[in-house]
């Protein structure tokens, strides 16, 4: 792997898709939220689909069940939203001191019926957030929530770019974007190196200007 110029890069599988099984023990945000101060909430506020009880609830749990293939097996697996991170890649990474992560236990299988255990991993999850230019990025209010106030935005402008609030320096080592208009993950270069000097697979680097140039084209 050849790390690209630059400050910032995104953090990701090789492969497209998802190609690892996540059990329903790791939800992080289905059930949650069923209401909005004692009031129903409209379908189309963001929360509606992370609350319950409501009819598509069951199928939102099933969107986590994902398959892992025994080859995708090395210091990471993926899927769609959650990253598995090997138990013994974790003291190192926190000797490093990088910043924006932290770990929590999930349960990893081998099949679809949940029968064959993968141990020795745990959760990585994103705690890092940087906040968006919204100005700067074009990035517009498509429709936000009287009650709760919880808002759904578009899409950054790819001809005025991703942009962030702040100072390179201040901002986490892994971070993910406040608001979520991405679930991509953004590390800083120092992280990117420790993972090519260290051949951590797999992992995908892409260069951060190019991810926001072709992320929805």
């Amino acid at each position: 792997m050849i790390l690209p110029a630059g400050d910032l890069f995104v953090f990701g599988p090789v492969l497209p898709g998802a190609y690892s099984y996540i059990s329903t023990d790791s939800l992080r945000s289905i059930g949650q939220l069923a209401e909005c101060e004692g009031e129903l909430i409209a379908q189309s506020c963001p929360n509606w689909k992370l609350g319950g009880p409501h009819p598509y609830l069951p199928m939102l749990k099933e969107m986590y069940s994902m398959y892992l293939h025994s080859r995708s097996v090395g210091q990471f697996l993926w899927s769609a939203e959650v990253c598995a991170i090997r138990d013994d890649l974790i003291p190192a990474l926190e000797d490093e001191g990088f910043s924006g992560w932290k770990v929590s236990p999930v349960r990893l299988f081998r099949d679809r019926k949940c029968k064959q255990r993968l141990e020795g991993f745990s959760e990585m999850r994103i705690s890092g957030r940087v906040c968006v230019d919204i100005g700067r990025s074009g990035v517009k209010t498509r429709y936000k929530c009287d009650l709760c106030g919880a808002t759904h935005y578009s899409h950054w402008n790819q001809e005025m770019g991703l942009h962030f609030l702040g100072d390179l320096e201040d901002w986490p080592d892994i971070f993910m974007t406040e608001p979520l208009i991405t679930l991509a993950i953004v590390v800083k270069r120092q992280f990117a190196e420790y993972v090519v000097n260290n051949s951590l697979r797999p992992v995908m680097l892409t260069e951060f200007q190019e991810f926001a140039r072709t992320a929805f084209s």
